[in-house]
């Protein structure tokens, strides 16, 4: 008798474990949803603003002198040659 109550037990034990772990996994899994439905807006915004950024300087007049300036070689180029750097200062 005694086994058969410590049996039943021991499965409800089982059972609410596993119902628990299902119900933090759904949970995580909202919570990634959710996260994800941040991040991806965040992302593609930060990206227009990188590249509305770098038109914009690539237009202005400073940067058009400089470029012919220096027989139009754009500017991150230049950093990234060494000998260029060199030879600009």
């Amino acid at each position: 008798m005694l086994e058969a109550v410590a049996e039943k037990t021991r499965k409800f034990h089982e059972h609410r474990v596993k119902q628990r772990k299902k119900q933090l996994e759904k949970k995580d899994k909202q919570r990634r949803n959710q996260s994800l439905r941040k991040i991806k807006p965040q992302a593609s915004s930060t990206a227009a603003n990188e590249e509305s950024k770098f038109s914009k300087l690539s237009d202005t007049p400073i940067a058009k002198r400089t470029r012919s300036a220096l027989h139009s070689v754009p500017v991150a180029k230049r950093l990234c040659d060494k000998k260029t750097v060199h030879r600009i200062f």
